[in-house]
């Protein structure tokens, strides 16, 4: 499957992220709405958009570590 986002790069890469982190889980076989796939999702959630106000900024007006 392809995902495709628009710049700017803000709430988009953090989906990508998301995306990213959850692949590595078989949230199929947890099921839709379970406990273990809603703590999958959440944490994804959490760890995506840490990441995403740390190390996604323009560079005129953050500073981005590289």
């Amino acid at each position: 499957m392809r995902v495709y986002e628009i710049p700017p790069n803000t709430q988009g890469i953090a989906a990508l992220i998301m995306l990213d982190l959850m692949e590595q889980f078989p949230l199929r076989d947890f099921g839709f709405a379970t406990a273990a796939s809603l703590h999958v999702m959440i944490e994804a959630k959490k760890l995506a958009y840490a990441d995403m106000l740390r190390y996604v900024a323009d560079p005129k007006f953050g500073e981005v570590p590289v």
